[in-house]
């Protein structure tokens, strides 16, 4: 049977049947057990009794005097065969296999009297069954409480002795009566009981059963399953714009209630099928939107390189990964005038959209106030105020801006809380610009900024870079940092800028592995050639 994809290998109902029915043949085996054991008990009770009751009885008819003088004489006489006479009707009247007068020696018994022989059977020595010493000498000492020994007959099966001692006149036990009866006759009436329980509970059992199963499969089983048919079919009701589920179950249960939370549901489930339509169709038109405002970012930022094709005294490469649709990065660099380059790169706070228009502000006003051909601390003093002016979400930037005299090589520049750039000198390695931060831009007006400058010779490459460069976080929640952007650098410090970029991004990769983005990645490079 399939429902709504699933398949079900077996009903509820064929469950409960099954269960009922081990149940039934569990509890008919556990009672005919106990019962089987009680009665076989009470019968054990009941052949005791009757064993000691004809063994006591004979003993107490013999003579004990008698019995050393007939193991001496082994000569039989009128009082003997009387005696063997007596024996005989007494196993007779009380159905026994044997019954017979012994005495226990060391290793074997020695016959006097046995109901159904001559007086052959006085003095013949016979040879103990495995335990019947231990067992024969004890009941002759008259130690412990008397029980039955049960044994294996050739001839009639399992039989059971009852022996009692004889006493003489000095109160001396000299003797034993034993008593052999079978009790292949209580195994029988036990194997009929059991089997005559066994059909007596699996009547009653059966009975109880169908009772049961019909009662569950009305008031369980069947409500499931419409209520299963029910929720396969929830979907394409709602679709189709059908009612909701009304069909109520008056169980008065546990079945009623499941009925009643399934109408509940079916209720709920349409007003969360239309808020999730809402919900989807307004990301589904908020990520267009952001689709167009990662294009529109994209196309902000200059893209085409070599960006000065006809200016061969640098080489120039810039890139910006943003951790979420749109970022809060931005690099940017143009010419001021034929002999001065202006280079920017800046990380705002936050992410997401609100850093991106923040981020587009901040690219146009640097832009814009850089052209003037003011100098770099004077143009970003100029930004901070603008930005202060209308700030009321308090966010920041953080700007490194320089500018590249390009006939001589002198940069420059002005940081506002940004990371150290990184310069190598020709023919060397890269390093750090341990230069002076100032206070982010757009944290408090008329704030002076310092300008500090370096030279490049010809074949010297500047770096800068967002904090998402030393802040990428590996699985294990370890830092880039900066000695392992140093060696990215350095690994083919001669490559052009935009091998050199792809370097530092891989060795960025194959640091942290599988672990999420969490920050902005930009980097610009610039190799001055003189």
């Amino acid at each position: 049977m399939e429902n709504n994809g699933f398949v079900i290998k077996k009903s509820l109902g064929k469950k409960y049947l099954l269960s009922l029915v081990m149940s039934t043949v569990f509890l008919a085996v556990c009672i005919s057990i106990v019962v089987s054991v009680l009665f076989q008990r009470r019968i054990m009770e009941r052949y005791e009794y009757v064993g000691f009751s004809v063994s006591d009885y004979v003993a107490s008819m013999m003579d004990g005097d008698e019995i050393s003088m007939y193991l001496s004489s082994r000569q039989a006489d009128d009082e003997y065969e009387a005696m063997r006479e007596f024996l005989y009707n007494t196993r007779e009247k009380f159905g026994l296999i044997y019954l017979y007068i012994a005495v226990p020696g060391e290793d074997h018994l020695t016959y006097l009297w046995e109901a159904t022989s001559g007086s052959e059977m006085l003095g013949f020595e016979d040879q103990y069954s495995p335990g019947g010493e231990e067992w024969s000498l004890k009941m002759l000492a008259n130690q412990g409480d008397r029980q039955l020994r049960t044994f294996i007959d050739p001839q009639y099966g399992i039989l059971a002795t009852a022996a009692s001692p004889i006493y003489d006149s000095s109160g001396k036990a000299v003797a034993l009566a034993y008593a052999d009866f079978s009790i292949m006759d209580m195994a029988k009436g036990i194997i009929s009981m059991i089997i005559g329980t066994i059909v007596f509970i699996f009547g009653i059992m059966a009975l109880f059963t169908a009772i049961f199963y019909m009662n569950a499969k009305k008031s369980i089983v069947d409500p499931i399953r419409n209520l299963t048919v029910a929720a396969s079919d929830l979907t394409n009701r709602i679709d189709k714009g059908d009612d909701p589920y009304v069909n109520i179950i008056h169980t008065g249960d546990e079945i009623e209630a499941l009925s009643r939370a399934f109408e509940s549901m079916d209720g709920q489930l349409r007003g969360y099928i239309a808020e999730n339509s809402r919900i989807v169709a307004e990301k589904e038109r908020i990520g267009a939107e952001l689709s167009l405002a990662t294009d529109i970012q994209a196309d902000s930022l200059p893209s085409i390189f070599p960006p000065f094709p006809d200016r061969h005294e640098f080489d120039l490469y810039a890139t910006m990964d943003p951790a979420k649709e749109v970022g809060g990065d931005f690099y940017d660099f143009f010419m001021i005038d034929e002999d001065h380059l202006g280079l920017v790169i800046a990380d705002v706070s936050g992410k997401g959209v609100p850093a991106a228009l923040f981020m587009m502000v901040s690219m146009v006003l640097v832009h814009s106030n850089a052209m003037s051909g003011d100098a770099p601390n004077n143009v970003v003093s100029r930004v901070n105020d603008h930005i202060c002016e209308n700030n009321a979400n308090s966010m920041f930037v953080t700007i490194w801006f320089g500018v590249l005299e390009i006939s001589t090589g002198r940069v420059h520049a002005t940081n506002a809380g940004h990371e150290y750039p990184v310069i190598r000198h020709a023919n060397g390695e890269f390093e750090y610009i341990r230069d002076t931060h100032g206070l982010v831009v757009g944290a408090m007006d008329g704030i002076p900024y310092e300008e500090y400058e370096f030279t490049m010779e010809p074949g010297s490459t500047l770096f800068v870079y967002t904090d998402g460069v030393p802040e990428a976080t590996s699985e294990d929640q370890e830092l880039f940092g900066e000695e392992r952007l140093l060696a990215a650098l350095n690994k083919e410090p001669d490559a052009d800028m935009k091998e050199l970029l792809s370097n530092v991004r891989e060795s960025i990769d194959d640091f942290v592995k599988d672990a999420p983005q969490f920050d902005d990645i930009t980097m610009l490079g610039l190799k001055y050639k003189g």
